[in-house]
């Protein structure tokens, strides 16, 4: 469905994820990998590049991941992106990082 939400398009891939919450939504060129979660009301937006997650990863509640017109936004393995984070492609998040709430 092209609307965002369960069940997502089949752009948006999720490797056996850990939780999702009906809330979740999701547009777009997404991929995320083994065990992630995603908490009410994240919502995960791909117009232009693709977003990546990686394994393990926590998206917490009200969070917003986005890209822009220059590149993909990538997430690395491990980590958690906490309420109301909100990131946009400025670099890569490392391996077994947290981001705290607001921009970041």
């Amino acid at each position: 469905m092209a609307h965002g939400a369960l069940p997502f398009a089949e752009t948006v891939r999720l490797d056996r994820p850990a939780y999702v919450d009906p809330t979740v939504r999701m547009f777009g060129d997404i991929a995320a990998g083994e065990g992630c979660s995603f908490w009410p009301y994240a919502v995960i937006r791909s117009e232009a590049r693709g977003v990546r997650i990686g394994r393990f990863c926590n998206i917490q509640d009200h969070a917003m991941i986005h890209v822009g017109a220059t590149g993909p936004t990538v997430i690395g393995d491990y980590c958690s992106i906490t309420p109301q984070a909100s990131r946009e492609p400025a670099s890569p998040v490392a391996r077994v990082a947290s981001s705290g709430g607001g921009s970041w």
